[in-house]
């Protein structure tokens, strides 16, 4: 029987034994005899959190590369996950979502990789799965990401790894939210960002890593991607094995090919940073949870995004405006029995109004 963790004292770096078998989600902690959707990076779904594979190995490599700190400045671009992770997260870090379009993604900030409007030196971690790709300006947005990071801070970066080196789409090409494509990627983002001025490793699974050595994958693989090419050209890269062989199918990593995370670490030593007063902590924690409830309420799944700008939902609204669309909901589905409504409460009222 599949079970969640409930722990709500978990941190994301808390210790964990990864167990010997069935399956095993190292965010949420869920267990169950196996993930569903296939061995793919977009698979292996945990019924826990939702998270799939690739999701999962981010969050591995960016526990395994960083010191934990808490209360650490973190900003996750276009985070697909909803209110259970996001809940996880503001357990002891300063969590922001942030996405560029807010189309698909839940969010709380809106930020343009190649013009972070945030200060100098001003995140500790900055998560970012399947967006690189998506931006016209690779250099200026790994020099944004270096300005905005403080020293000891961390970039965790996942691309879809399809060619040995990195070139445009030969035709147009869209991802699942229609976001077009700009660059399919290859080994050589991790020269990118050492030229940026980033410190960086290449994080990847036991067999992906014996891959590399040996010139030939056994696993999943993909149509999108030129594994024989993609090997051959990986084969004079160092890379960190995180995940060892016999842990890959109880966590879901068998495509190893698709896993593939760069920490890109700024020189320098971190800086603690000061714990939240518990007054402001408490504010943060009652407005996620009055936006999930309010997004809810008015018919939106909470894995659904709602545009604060655009005056979709105000966090900050009061419980009276916030039941307003929800009452008119409530007499709007009345329709038809409206009439013999006001015909019953005619007829108890007129004892009284007979006297």
């Amino acid at each position: 029987m599949s079970q969640p963790f409930v722990d709500h004292d978990v941190v994301p770096w808390t210790p964990h034994a990864v167990p010997d078998m069935g399956a095993y989600c190292n965010i949420c902690r869920w267990t169950g005899p196996e993930f569903t959707s296939g061995q793919h990076p977009e698979g292996n779904r945990c019924d826990g959190c939702g998270s799939i594979a690739r999701e999962r190995f981010l969050h591995r490599a960016w526990i395994e590369q960083w010191a934990p700190m808490e209360w650490a400045e973190v900003v996750e671009t276009s985070p697909r996950l909803g209110a259970r992770y996001r809940d996880l997260m503001i357990r002891r870090l300063r969590y922001r979502g942030s996405d560029y379009d807010r189309r698909a993604h839940q969010a709380d900030v809106r930020l343009d990789l190649q013009a972070i409007d945030l200060p100098d030196n001003s995140l500790d971690v900055l998560l970012t799965s399947h967006v690189l790709e998506h931006v016209p300006d690779t250099g200026t947005a790994l020099s944004e990401m270096h300005r905005v990071l403080a020293p000891g801070g961390i970039a965790v970066i996942q691309v879809p790894l399809v060619e040995p080196r990195t070139v445009p789409p030969t035709t147009p090409e869209f991802h699942g939210d229609d976001t077009p494509v700009f660059w399919r990627f290859g080994w050589d983002l991790g020269q990118m960002l050492a030229d940026a001025g980033f410190e960086v490793r290449v994080n990847v699974t036991e067999s992906w890593a014996r891959a590399l050595e040996s010139g030939q994958w056994s696993g999943p693989t993909t149509p999108e991607v030129d594994i024989d090419a993609v090997v051959a050209a990986g084969r004079d890269v160092t890379v960190d094995v995180i995940v060892p062989s016999h842990q890959e199918s109880t966590l879901g990593f068998e495509a190893g090919f698709g896993l593939v995370t760069w920490t890109a670490r700024v020189p320098g030593a971190a800086t603690p940073r000061c714990a939240p007063a518990l007054a402001e902590l408490q504010a943060l924690r009652r407005r996620r949870r009055r936006r999930d409830l309010i997004t809810r309420l008015n018919g939106h799944p909470l894995d659904v995004a709602m545009d604060v700008d655009k005056g979709e939902i105000d966090p900050n609204m009061s419980w009276g405006t916030a039941f307003v669309p929800v009452y008119a909901k409530f007499k709007l589905s009345l329709g038809p029995a409206r009439p013999i409504l006001r015909r019953v409460r005619q007829i108890v009222r007129a004892p009284f109004t007979d006297r």
